[in-house]
């Protein structure tokens, strides 16, 4: 007689989650709550400030405006308030620069009255917390 085979397993597969906003763009929108929108986009601008090497020990704070659509994509950005530093200004200048490629998470629904187009701004402190 043969070997009864075992029975196939079923692979208990987790759902991702995705943490911080390195795949923002990639999250379901139906999952966030317009509430938590802008703190998710303040947490991926922070997060996408990097400090140039030659500005290790360099502190301030900037303010970076952002001017983006309900897609995510950054139309137009401004420095709002310089860190007094220049290296670091131009860092978080980059910021807005890369995210018009990289966008934000798309806009839930409910979120700012359903404006096509969203004006903020965002701090960017060094040398960053991760």
């Amino acid at each position: 007689a043969k070997p009864t085979p075992p029975p196939k397993q079923q692979l208990k597969v987790k759902p991702s989650k995705p943490v911080g906003s390195k795949n923002g763009n990639r999250i379901d929108v139906g999952k966030i709550a317009p509430e938590d929108y802008l703190e998710l986009l303040q947490y991926t601008v922070q997060e996408m400030s990097d400090v140039p090497a030659e500005a290790a020990g360099l502190k301030g704070t900037a303010i970076l405006r952002l001017k983006f659509n309900r897609k995510g994509y950054v139309l137009n950005y401004a420095l709002k308030q310089s860190t007094g530093q220049p290296i670091l200004d131009d860092a978080a200048m980059n910021i807005g620069k890369r995210l018009m490629s990289e966008p934000f998470p798309t806009a839930p629904d409910g979120f700012d009255k359903g404006d096509k187009t969203l004006t903020y701004d965002f701090f960017v402190k060094y040398p960053t917390v991760q």
